[in-house]
């Protein structure tokens, strides 16, 4: 072959700077096709690993965040259920009467008459009163008022409180210290916002 007769001819100096350059030249071609490509991947790999952890990471915060306002709408809907019942939205006069009716049987009060009286709207809430006519002993009328005030969870005001020796007649002779009287016993319902308010 006459190209490699050329090159067994050449001197070794010469043979060492051909070796060289055929070195230089594989080692360009190797660096411009496969190590520039891998340069070229890997730097996508760090990128995109990049990509992903940034992505975990808002992931995470995301997470906690959400974790964070399930917990508070948890708290807002107890908080909004606690205060539902202690200012409902709906009239439920007939659910008051019976809680009024469940204290004073507790505490030994015979009602003689409970009747509804008359709505009072302000701006915010109405006032949905009742009136009460009772029997019993100073102790079963103080019992009734704690009752009321402790195990209601709506707000009770008792107002225009009369009270008065009961007649000796009846039943109640064998209670010297028997009273009859009557009080007006006022709950509240909050009242809804109008559509016109809301705006």
């Amino acid at each position: 072959m006459p190209g490699l007769e050329a090159i067994t001819g050449m001197p070794a100096g010469r043979k060492a700077a051909v070796a060289v350059v055929f070195l230089a030249l594989i080692a360009a071609v190797y660096y411009l096709v496969v190590h520039r490509s891998k340069v070229d991947e890997l730097e996508q790999a760090r990128q995109s690993l990049q990509s992903v952890e940034s992505a975990n990471r808002r992931a995470r915060d995301d997470y906690l965040k959400y974790e964070e306002l399930t917990a508070e709408l948890g708290r807002a809907r107890l908080e909004a259920e606690q205060l539902h019942k202690k200012l409902p939205t709906v009239r439920d006069i007939e659910g008051f009467m019976s809680l009024i009716n469940a204290q004073a049987k507790s505490s030994g009060l015979r009602l003689t008459n409970i009747v509804p009286a008359d709505e009072e709207a302000s701006e915010y809430y109405v006032k949905l009163p009742i009136k009460l006519e009772f029997r019993g002993s100073y102790h079963e009328v103080l019992k009734f008022f704690t009752l009321v005030d402790r195990e209601i969870a709506r707000p009770v005001n008792m107002e225009n409180l009369t009270l008065e020796r009961a007649s000796r007649g009846g039943t109640d002779t064998g209670q010297p210290n028997l009273l009859s009287g009557s009080v007006r016993a006022t709950t509240f319902m909050a009242r809804e916002a109008k559509a016109d308010e809301q705006q």
